[in-house]
């Protein structure tokens, strides 16, 4: 009897022990239903609202393709450019769960065409007068693309919500209409037959100085050593021993250029320069040498700066300069007509370990710049600058022109003006075309106490 008690004691235990584990495999389960619900719930509302996108995209693409008028339709093609870039935005903060997550985000950079249909709009809505053919050609080929995408998203929400669709989203179907609803259409097509929109887009043909493209002549090895004698005459330096030198390849940007190193002496330093092959531009230039009191090493900066610019034939001065407990950094700008070019500033830093020091100088906002060409002329003058100016900015001195960097990385003519009673700005920029408020400085590192150059105060009105 005890027997039997005791087998039904440990039955009875097993089931309870089966019930408790069944129960709490059972909420594991539904918990991640839950979560798997909540995500699918994101995906389709995600995919409804690039659906709405591509629907608004092809209204106003069919206005743009039937309006007439310049003003209509140039706000119709606005209204798409406001679309796509919604749609565009939309793409980095896509909730489909993995793998799809995955092969979107892999697949993204390279083939979904939202960036270039931007550019076709924005260009498009600039034209004047009637839309040449070649352009509604191409606006007719982007209402078809949005047309056909809006139809994939709208079939894979329905894989997604039909009936059984827990057991279908793994299945070729499911995938297959993800996949499709990725491919592009072949946007090197768009804007094929539009010889201005390709103009456009074309390349200038005088590219960076270290690219074939640039219709430069290519130096010799005896021609490049010549450049870095200049460069050491002109930066007050004398060689130790002879130079070493060896023909490298750059990154893409950079093409070819001779790599030479070479020891200097009074200062001591270990100096190399990088010379392109092309044009025998002078496109880096680091030194590196035993720890110095400071004001040797900001002479030595200046000095390599200087030399740098009187090898490209440039004018060029200090703008501001900061101290930071292991850097020194000094801006300088290039010097066209008087006017100081911000756009195409040269920045000379030292690095400090506490044994040695390093120099560098970062060339790349010049020579980004290198080939395009320059507008020195001012639309507004000096006095509707002023008068355009917020009444609650006092302006301690007249506006000077000046180039920088606007959106896109484009350069804009703008006028800096000196700010009274204001610390931490000093200077305001404005538009010299528009009289639009374009920034102030100290600019984006404002938690690096620039000092401004005396160079630049003495320059500035």
């Amino acid at each position: 009897m005890r027997r039997l008690w005791q087998r039904r004691w440990l039955a009875g235990l097993l089931l309870l022990a089966v019930a408790l584990a069944g129960w709490g495999v059972n909420r594991k389960y539904q918990y991640y239903r839950q979560i798997e619900d909540a995500q699918w719930h994101a995906g389709g509302q995600w995919l409804q609202q690039q659906t709405g996108y591509l629907i608004n995209m092809d209204t106003h693409l069919t206005r743009a393709l039937l309006e007439q008028d310049f003003a209509l339709r140039n706000e119709a093609l606005q209204a798409a450019v406001t679309t796509a870039e919604s749609a565009y935005a939309l793409l980095t903060v896509i909730p489909l769960p993995g793998p799809w997550r995955d092969d979107f985000i892999r697949k993204n950079s390279y083939h979904y065409p939202w960036g270039p249909i931007i550019d076709y709009l924005t260009y498009a809505s600039q034209l004047q007068g009637p839309l040449p053919v070649e352009t509604r050609s191409t606006l007719y080929e982007l209402r078809q693309w949005s047309i056909t995408t809006k139809e994939r998203a709208k079939t894979l929400m329905n894989l997604a919500y039909g009936p059984g669709w827990r057991r279908a989203k793994d299945k070729p179907v499911v995938q297959e209409a993800f996949n499709s609803w990725l491919e592009p259409m072949s946007l090197l097509a768009v804007g094929e037959l539009d010889e201005a929109y390709q103009k456009a887009r074309a390349t200038p043909s005088q590219r960076w100085p270290g690219l074939r493209a640039s219709h430069e002549a290519e130096i010799t090895k005896a021609e490049a050593m010549a450049r870095v004698n200049e460069f050491l005459f002109y930066a007050g330096f004398a060689a130790a021993k002879e130079l070493e030198m060896r023909s490298v390849k750059g990154s893409g940007s950079t093409g070819y250029f001779w790599y030479v190193t070479v020891a200097t002496q009074s200062p001591a330093t270990i100096l190399t320069l990088s010379i392109s092959h092309i044009g025998g531009h002078v496109v880096d230039v680091q030194a590196s040498l035993p720890m110095t009191d400071l004001q040797l090493l900001t002479q030595l900066s200046r000095d390599l700066a200087s030399a740098w610019a009187q090898m490209e034939g440039e004018e060029m001065i200090p703008y501001r300069y900061h101290l930071g407990s292991t850097i020194y950094e000094t801006e300088f700008v290039v010097l066209r007509q008087d006017i100081p070019l911000q756009s195409r500033k040269i920045l000379s830093y030292f690095t400090s370990t506490g044994q040695a020091v390093n120099i560098r100088l970062l060339l790349d906002r010049y020579f980004d710049k290198y080939p395009l060409p320059l507008d020195l002329v001012a639309p507004k003058n000096a006095e509707e600058i002023l008068n355009s100016l917020d009444p609650q900015l006092v302006a301690s001195g007249p506006p000077r022109l000046t180039m920088v960097e606007g959106r896109g990385y484009q350069e804009r003519l703008a006028y800096v003006v000196p700010l009274a009673e204001m610390p931490g700005v000093g200077y305001v920029y404005i538009d010299a075309e528009t009289g639009a408020f374009l920034g102030r400085e100290p600019g984006a590192e404002e938690d690096k106490q620039w000092e401004y150059a005396q160079e630049w105060l003495d320059l500035a009105p």
